[in-house]
């Protein structure tokens, strides 16, 4: 039986499910394909009732948007949401505390700063633990490539106004360049 056959018995899966990788060192690794978001079975379901308003929110954007998340991933995305919704109450609550301030160097105002950033860090680490940063998507395999954004076609219909102001054509005929050129205009 071939290495790959048997490492991939040994994470459980078929050999067409895996495919052997170079990690540092030359030493092969086995990466795992993602699982087909079509395929999905259990859907997320509702937020639960202990998260308010805006954990509930962030709940139902990402619940709405990241299609490949199911039901055993609930405890994760619940912990995202309570720490955004925590993070959203501990920003008010410096903000209001900063206003009441003279001194923006005050110890428990710096003490709320570095509470601010840890949730950041935790929020941002959670994120990408669900896929839900392009990061993670890509390293997941979950990204979606677009050959044309949205800024490129709005790029490309601005180029061609000016090219219409400029020369009466939007492809910017080489003839009325030659003339526009020759008349001293820029």
């Amino acid at each position: 039986m071939a290495w790959r056959q048997v490492r991939a018995q040994e994470v459980g899966m078929s050999h067409s499910e895996v495919s052997v990788v170079k990690r540092k060192g030359n030493q092969a690794g086995v990466q795992v394909k993602p699982a087909d978001p079509a395929k999905q079975v259990l859907p997320i379901g509702d937020p639960p009732g202990s998260l308010r308003a805006v954990g509930k929110q962030m709940w139902k954007i990402a619940s709405d948007n990241a299609k490949w998340l199911s039901q055993t991933d609930a405890a994760a995305l619940y912990a995202l949401c309570l720490t955004y919704q925590r993070y959203v109450e501990a920003d008010k609550r410096y903000w209001k505390y900063l206003a009441e301030l003279d001194d923006p160097f005050d110890e428990f105002a710096l003490k709320m700063v570095k509470e601010l950033s840890v949730m950041t860090t935790a929020i941002h680490r959670a994120m990408g633990e669900l896929g839900l940063t392009p990061k993670a998507r890509n390293d997941q395999g979950l990204a979606e490539v677009k050959l044309r954004s949205k800024m490129d076609d709005f790029m490309a219909k601005q180029h061609g106004q000016q090219q219409k102001k400029r020369y009466g054509r939007p492809d910017g005929n080489a003839e009325a360049k030659k003339e526009h050129k020759s008349k001293g205009m820029k």
